[in-house]
């Protein structure tokens, strides 16, 4: 008994920690584009808090795959039709689309286009 006990008290450890470095990674970087959380609130006006919730919203991505899912292909545009192909119903999704390593406010930042 003790033995079991001692392994399952180990076990919820081991996720306990699992679980603490995801959350963490989670606040301190953009699950979007991939920066740190520092580089934004660094180089930036509205920090990293403001770059989540207004550039890089993940919601805003899925709210925009419903839509197209719902949507006619004979009525989508031709970047729509790009996207929604790229992302089949199989459950594997396709990231050529998401902003990695990008963000307009780091390069507005920098004075760049």
């Amino acid at each position: 008994l003790n033995i079991v006990t001692a392994v399952l008290i180990d076990r919820f450890g081991e996720l306990r920690e699992e679980r603490d470095e995801i959350e963490n990674k989670k606040s301190k970087s953009c699950f979007i584009c991939g920066y740190e959380s520092e580089r934004f609130d660094r180089e930036t006006k509205g920090g990293f808090k403001g770059h989540v919730r207004n550039d890089h919203s993940k919601w805003n991505y899925i709210y925009f795959m419903i839509y197209l899912d719902g949507k006619e292909d004979n009525d989508m545009t031709a970047l729509e039709k790009q996207v929604y192909e790229a992302n089949p119903i199989d459950g594997i999704c396709h990231i050529q689309h998401f902003p990695i390593r990008k963000a307009k406010v780091i390069k507005e930042a920098k004075g760049e286009e």
